[in-house]
């Protein structure tokens, strides 16, 4: 058996969702996060947060039900704020005054890039990707983000 420290947040008053763990003698506290110290047996893997939560009353890891593992997939509001800000570090080439391009292709990119910013005004991730517009090359920059949701 060994010893290891789950760092989680309470969901409700039984159980918490995992943000990391350690094997540390001396565990590491980060603001926001409680501390359970539980026992693994021999070959138990270690846990994983998508999947899995804490029992914090009888300190077992337990899996999540399926509902719960597909909203552990939905983007983070702060993943979602990356993903913009990503996105508009991608495109900023097609809206610079001295690339070579049409006046209306220009403005079709200046639309776009003003959309990704307006997505921050929406309330909640889901909204925020149901909302994302394909780029004017048509390429759909969140595919992968709708497809978590």
């Amino acid at each position: 058996m060994s010893t290891i420290h789950i760092h989680y947040k309470p969901i409700d008053d039984r159980y918490g969702e995992i943000g990391g763990w350690e094997t540390n003698d001396v565990p590491t506290i980060e603001d926001g996060w409680l501390i359970a110290t539980i026992l693994l047996a021999k070959g138990q893997s270690v846990p994983d947060g998508k999947t899995q939560k804490l029992d914090f009353i009888d300190k077992i890891i337990v899996e999540k039900t399926e509902a719960e593992k597909r909203e552990a997939l939905v983007p983070s509001a702060w993943e979602m704020k990356c993903r913009i800000f990503a996105e508009l570090n991608a495109t900023d080439q097609f809206v610079v005054p001295d690339r070579p391009m049409s006046e209306e292709c220009r403005e079709s990119w200046s639309t776009y890039r003003q959309a990704l910013r307006d997505l921050s005004k929406l309330s909640g991730v889901r909204a925020m990707i149901g909302a994302w517009p394909v780029r004017p090359d048509d390429i759909d920059a969140a595919s992968e983000l709708r497809e978590r949701t």
